[in-house]
């Protein structure tokens, strides 16, 4: 019954949005005047821009190019007027324009360094610049320099960025934070396509879904960007877009073989003819892998290679109902499996046979519609749906006996977005509105006795929000504000015990169904900038972010370390609120410094603490803890960008960042079980991160070198320092040469010095890897 009013919310959600921008776009859609038009090209190869963005110098009036690079939007009633074209990778233009009646051809010219456009900062087109925030673009030039293996290799150039993939390629886990959220993926909100990935289960994010040859471009907002993005952005949020196609047909098809005879096979081919337009693309992955173990837990007789079995496909397919008006609709499935390394097998015929494993077989689903009106406004609608099947297969030896159960969730989440952006004068405002649901119903089920355990849950969120940019006149002053409201009902929770023994019974007395809870956040932001065109820039901003509860946590009952947990269903979301002042400052042309400084203070941050209660488990008392909102955190840091280019030929980056992130209230509820944690640091939160890059391209071959600083990381909540990870550097090349035209021939050097180094407890490195790669491109 749930179940069914859950599904009735959502609908009605979805056809109050459908009005909205039904409505909102009929509305709007009269308000025209005599209009600018003309149509936008690359000065090289005389292709159309999609979705360049033009607009009146001094001004918040413009549009964007439609699929043939065309534009058309109202001017200021003046006869004659300035305007500005920009477009990521390209230098912007300005442009005086005598007769606006008149249609106007203009191309630019290819060069990624100061005036990149951005969409993730206000949901708009803008320049980097002309976002009063810190944001960061990966460029397509970087990204085809970067000897990355997965999607996230590519974020090391970034300041603020944490990035924790232990095992390389072999990692089943990956996180990546931002500004000292220290290791909880759900705190750094994830999109594709600006479709969020983060699981309402538990906050992660599958980076192995992402396939790193179809991404054009990643984009970077640093600091809490709740205030139109809602939960898991407390940190900030990446956002990672797929390349579009320009021809009838133009992709790539690769094959690549490395270190412990790891195998890839790669494609991402893409195609436009005239309205139509498709994609397809995907991986296939595998190789033997290595022993990830630490010589302490390294077994003898049953610790063996960590391996990697993995395929990824994606396709879409999309059309152009006129030039400004376009829908898509795509895909994707993948079915990954990694080892954990251990295998019984050979002693106990019920274990795995080809040993202790992760595995997620995922489908996902999304429908895009993209509307540009008459008079420059813009309607945006999307939906997803992504259903995740989860399976960890967990062993371990109780004396001479094996014990082994398997834990699978089946994890679903979906949602629908919307937003409505509208030109009133200097004020670019934008409205929106989305709803998504999260459920999962996940068990615990026992190999080696007649066992299961069962938790289940879902999370309904409805979110609204409005923002306002306005530049004040021409005098570089401009103005950014927004609000963001969620509420969010929590509901057919349930946990069961069925079929239990001296294993699982002592969970029989917290059996039964859980109670439904909701929750509410507001999200303001405020911020404001001074620009100096091609000068330099200061900015000021307030922004307050937040991260929900998890269903993990709302609705899972079971053993953790020292003890066990029981559900909490009446969490509230872990909030921050984040200042921020910032400056950029171009000294002389293609050089340019970037500085931020952020003070941030988290509120109910969640941590486990003692109910008061013990259990005997193993023949001693433990506590039992749960989930609450208990905590208080001091963030603070800084980052230093620098970027220069030379010529056509040197690229040069650096970047470093200093985060801290330490405790400052602590509620603790029994003294005798619970530890005070005020004063010390967040776990998994390295203070100081270092990048430096170099790229030189030639006629003869193409280079790129790299270095990664990681400072120490404490593991545990009381900063023990004998089990904290040591710092450590990484150095990463590339050198690749394409042939007539088609053929490019790479070679990839990860951790070239072969450094031993531990990145999560428990897992070492896999020192130097070298991978050689064909690639077919047309």
């Amino acid at each position: 019954m749930k179940e069914a009013k859950q599904k009735l919310y959502f609908l009605k959600y979805f056809i109050c949005l459908m009005l909205l921008v039904t409505y909102g776009g009929a509305t709007m859609a009269n308000n025209e005047s005599a209009p600018i038009r003309g149509k936008i090209t690359d000065a090289q190869t005389g292709q159309p821009l999609y979705g360049a963005t033009i607009k009146i110098s001094g001004t918040h009036l413009g549009t964007t190019t439609n699929a043939h690079g065309e534009f058309s939007f109202k001017n200021t009633g003046e006869k004659a007027v300035s305007i500005e074209i920009s477009y990521v990778g390209y230098a912007t233009r300005q442009v005086n324009i005598e007769n606006t009646g008149s249609f106007i051809e203009l191309s630019l010219e290819p060069q990624a360094l100061l005036s990149e456009v951005v969409v993730t900062g206000t949901k708009t087109n803008r320049r980097i610049m002309d976002v009063p925030t810190r944001m960061e673009l990966i460029t397509p030039a970087q990204i085809e320099a970067s000897p990355a293996q997965s999607a996230d290799d590519y974020l090391k150039s970034v300041s603020g960025i944490a990035i924790s993939r232990p095992a390389g390629i072999y990692s089943s886990k990956t996180i990546v934070s931002l500004r000292g959220m220290g290791g909880e993926q759900g705190r750094t909100l994830v999109l594709k396509d600006g479709i969020p990935y983060n699981k309402t289960d538990g906050g992660s994010v599958n980076w192995n879904f992402f396939n790193p040859d179809n991404v054009d471009r990643v984009e970077v907002l640093k600091g809490a960007g709740s205030s139109i993005y809602g939960g898991n952005a407390m940190g900030g949020v990446i956002n990672f877009f797929s390349k579009k196609p320009a021809k009838p047909l133009q992709g790539s098809v690769s094959q690549s073989y490395g270190t412990f005879n790891t195998l890839q096979t790669k494609a991402d081919l893409k195609g436009r003819n005239g309205s139509f337009f498709w994609g397809l693309d995907g991986i296939y992955r595998k190789g033997d892998g290595y022993i990830t173990a630490t010589v302490d837990d390294f077994d003898s007789l049953y610790s063996i290679p960590s391996f990697v079995d993995e395929y990824l496909v994606n396709a879409n397919i999309g059309y152009f109902i006129n030039p400004n008006h376009s829908i898509e609709i795509g895909g994707g499935y993948s079915d990954d499996k990694r080892g954990t390394g251990t295998s019984y097998f050979k002693d106990y015929e019920i274990a795995a046979p080809e040993g202790a494993f992760n595995s997620h077989n995922t489908l996902a689903m999304h429908a895009i519609y993209k509307g540009v009106l008459n008079n420059g406004n813009q309607i945006n609608v999307s939906a997803y749906n992504r259903k995740e099947d989860y399976v960890n297969i967990r062993e371990s030896l109780k004396g001479s006996n094996l014990e082994r159960y398997d834990v699978t969730s089946v994890r679903e989440d979906m949602g629908i977005f919307g937003t409505y952006s509208h030109k009133l004068g200097a004020h670019n405002i934008i409205a929106g509105l989305d709803v998504k649901n999260g459920a999962v119903d996940g068990a615990d089920k026992y190999i080696t006795s007649s066992d299961e355990v069962i938790n289940r849950g879902a999370m309904l969120n409805m979110g609204l929000f409005i923002q306002d940019e306005f530049a004040i006149g021409k005098t570089g002053l401009s103005i950014l504000a927004s609000l963001r409201y969620d509420n969010a009902k929590f509901s057919d929770g349930e946990f069961l015990v069925l079929n239990p023994t001296n294993t699982t019974s002592f969970l029989e007395d917290f059996a039964g169904p859980i109670e439904d809870a909701s929750w509410n956040a507001f999200s303001p932001k405020l911020s404001f900038q001074y620009l100096q065109e091609g000068s330099f820039r200061v900015f000021a901003a307030f922004s307050r972010g937040f991260r929900p509860p998890v269903l993990e946590d709302m609705c899972r009952t079971g053993r953790i370390s020292g003890g066990m947990k029981i559900a909490n269903p009446n969490l509230n979301p872990e909030f921050i609120d984040n200042f921020e002042l910032g400056a950029d400052l171009m000294l002389i042309k293609n050089l340019q410094l970037a500085a931020s400084g952020f003070y941030a203070i988290g509120s109910d941050y969640l941590h486990y603490i003692s109910t008061g209660d013990s259990i005997r488990l193993n023949n001693k008392w433990r506590p039992i803890k749960r989930m609450e909102n208990i905590g208080k955190v001091e963030i603070k840091g800084f980052e230093i960008d620098a970027k220069y280019r030379i010529g056509q030929a040197f690229d040069i980056n650096a970047a470093y960042t200093f985060a801290s992130a330490t405790v400052k209230e602590f509620v603790v509820n029994d003294p005798e079980t619970d530890d005070d944690l005020t004063g010390y640091k967040l776990s998994y939160n390295p203070e100081n991160v270092f990048h430096s890059g170099i790229t030189w391209r030639n006629k003869f071959v193409n280079v790129f070198a790299g270095i990664n600083y990681k400072d120490k990381q404490y593991t545990d909540d009381l900063n023990t320092e004998e089990d904290a990870l040591k710092a450590f550097y990484t150095v990463d090349m590339k050198v690749w040469r394409t042939f007539f035209n088609y053929l490019e021939v790479a070679v990839q050097v990860h951790n070239l010095t072969d450094n031993n180094y531990i990145d999560s407890n428990s897992i070492i490195a896999p020192g130097r890897m070298i991978v050689g790669e064909l690639k077919f491109k047309f």
